[in-house]
């Protein structure tokens, strides 16, 4: 196995366990914006060796794989960007309904 495949399958494996840990962590957690920001990082070095990757690499077959990882961490990326999407608008309605009560309620 080359360097770049080693140094690849290493990038997508930090990656992987970079989005498990952002599954996990409450999105009000500003460890959470640190880790979203590690996670560019990571990607653009993978962009990076993935060009390359491409450049060596002549097998069809391991080609296919990375294309595989690249669209499997794409579908959990974007899981995940729904899942705390959904998580800040709940948070918001939730606000402005507690609002409104304690507006009426001061207006008692």
């Amino acid at each position: 196995m080359t360097t770049v495949v080693t140094e690849l399958e290493q990038k997508n494996a930090d990656i992987d366990a970079l989005l498990d840990v952002l599954v996990t962590l409450p999105f009000e957690d500003e460890q959470s914006d640190i880790l979203v920001s590690k996670l560019q990082e990571l990607i653009n070095d993978r962009q990076k060796m993935l060009s390359q990757f491409i450049a060596v690499e002549k097998n069809a077959e391991s080609l296919k794989e990375q294309l595989e990882v690249t669209r499997r961490l794409e579908l959990k990326a974007s899981e995940i960007r729904q899942h705390r999407r959904d998580l800040m608008l709940t948070k918001s309605r939730k606000s402005r309904q507690l609002n409104v009560y304690k507006s009426v309620d001061s207006n008692r």
